[in-house]
């Protein structure tokens, strides 16, 4: 029987063995979470939950209107480097809605400011097209913000954008 079979020095190995095994895993963990930065605190965290209602008031005012907001990315950008988002804006009856000046402003999720932002062009039948600079592929969340009937609004979605 070979030294390293035998019981009293295998059963010790494999309970050191699976004791590494737990640390090494624990610091990948840790390694791949702060990997491209980690969570990041929310800038003025305090003062966005006190004005959460009012957020929440001007986020649900689209569809208090009957209004819905469809946000689209180009999946490749232009020889510039900038992707397209295009938002299309209809009212209750799916009419475009013209004229609103929208906002757009690409986020990444774990970050607390947004990636670029940039004035929509409006366009006819409701269309609105942003060129915004998207460094990565991954995960982006988008708000749209523009002025429906005198009242702000804003649109928040998610895309997954693949290159």
């Amino acid at each position: 029987m070979s030294r390293f079979t035998r019981p009293e020095f295998a059963w010790p190995a494999a309970v050191v063995s699976l004791l590494l095994l737990g640390v090494g895993l624990t610091l990948g963990v840790l390694y791949f979470s702060r990997f491209d930065g980690g969570p990041r605190i929310v800038d003025d965290y305090y003062r966005r939950g006190v004005a959460w209602d009012s957020l929440a008031t001007v986020a649900g005012r689209i569809e208090r209107l009957g209004w819905t907001v469809d946000v689209d990315v180009s999946p490749r950008p232009d020889a510039e480097g900038r992707s397209f988002v295009r938002a299309v804006v209809r009212d209750s009856t799916g009419i475009g809605v013209e004229g609103l000046g929208l906002t757009v402003s690409a986020f990444r999720p774990t970050d607390t400011q947004p990636a670029a932002t940039a004035v929509a062009a409006d366009s006819t039948g409701g269309l609105y097209v942003a060129g915004v600079e998207l460094p990565v592929a991954g995960l982006w969340d988008f708000e749209v913000a523009g002025t429906a009937l005198g009242e702000p609004f804003l649109v928040r979605v998610r895309r997954d954008i693949a290159r």
